[in-house]
């Protein structure tokens, strides 16, 4: 299973303003670009609850799993507490190959710690946040 971290960075080491906000409203275009060609190569994407909340739907061509003890009722989202490893086991035995994680902070140290992170794909755009 091949696990790769995606973010994108302030120059002051921020990867939101506040925890309402979408990297998707405040990053380039081609980091969106990019953003989105890779979590749909990969298929699958890993995410926070909050981190969810900023996207707030489902996306196209992408099985997103996020870690929450809420239940979510939206079709095309799927909710864990597994470890990262249990996580990447389970997707792996179903057939997935490459896998996305996309935040935030602590989805991002929980797989780290692991030792989970094969690739990190991280943008830094000319903003400051703090």
């Amino acid at each position: 299973m091949k696990t790769f971290l995606i973010a994108a960075l302030t120059l002051d080491g921020f990867i939101a303003q506040n925890i309402a906000q979408s990297s998707l409203k405040w990053t380039s275009k081609a980091d969106t670009a990019r953003f989105i060609e890779l979590t749909k190569r990969a298929g699958v994407m890993i995410m926070g609850r909050t981190t969810f909340n900023t996207i707030g739907k489902a996306l196209k061509e992408r099985r997103m799993v996020v870690y929450t003890k809420q239940p979510l009722d939206i079709p095309g989202v799927e909710t864990t507490t597994l470890s990262p490893a249990e996580l990447l086991q389970k997707l792996a035995i179903e057939g997935h190959t490459e896998v996305a994680i996309c935040g935030g902070a602590h989805i991002y140290t929980m797989f780290a710690k692991a030792n989970l992170i094969d690739t990190m794909y991280i943008t830094v755009e000319p903003l400051t946040f703090g």
